[in-house]
C-alpha cells in the first residue's frame, strides 16, 4: 500500500487524477439536478450565488476522508483529503472556484486561482498572451 505520490508510476499517477475527477464529476452532476429543480434564479447576482451553493455541496458529498489542514485564498472550495485509490491512501489539496468573471462575453482566469501557467488567445488578433500561475501546484501537506 503506497501513501506517496513520489512511489507511484505514470500511470498510476493519471488513474489517481481521474479517480479524483470522477467522483467529483459525479457529485456535481447530483446536485445541480437538483439545483435546477428547485430553484429558479432571477437574476445574475443570485445565478453566482447557486453555482458557488452547487459547488459547496456537492464537493462536501465527494469528500472522501478529510485532513485537518487548511489553506487561505481566494478560492471558493479549499480542503485536504485522504483520497482513496485501488494503490492506496493519498494526500490531496483540492482547489476550486465556482465561476471565473465574466466581461464583455470573455472569461477572466484570476491569478490567484491558477495552479500553473495559460495562455490566452485573442480572438481578433490571434495574439497569444502568457498568464502566469498565481500558487504552486504542488502543496506540501503535513499529516
Amino acid at each position: 500500500m503506497k501513501q506517496n505520490y513520489e512511489a507511484t508510476s505514470f500511470d498510476e499517477h493519471e488513474l489517481i487524477e481521474k479517480v479524483a475527477l470522477h467522483a467529483i464529476n459525479q457529485a456535481v452532476q447530483e446536485y445541480s439536478r437538483e439545483i435546477y429543480e428547485t430553484t429558479q434564479a432571477s437574476s445574475a447576482t443570485e445565478v453566482v450565488v447557486l453555482a458557488e451553493d452547487l459547488d459547496q455541496y456537492a464537493l462536501e458529498v465527494a469528500e472522501a476522508f478529510p485532513i485537518n489542514r487548511r489553506f487561505a485564498g481566494f478560492i471558493d472550495y479549499k480542503r485536504v483529503r485522504w483520497l482513496s485509490t485501488p494503490f492506496g491512501l493519498f494526500p490531496q489539496s483540492l482547489f476550486v472556484d465556482a465561476k471565473a468573471s465574466t466581461e464583455r462575453n470573455r472569461e477572466t482566469l484570476q491569478q490567484s486561482q491558477r495552479p500553473m501557467d495559460a495562455v490566452s488567445i485573442n480572438n481578433t488578433t490571434g495574439a497569444a498572451r502568457r498568464l502566469v500561475a498565481g500558487f504552486p501546484p504542488d502543496n506540501d501537506i503535513q499529516y
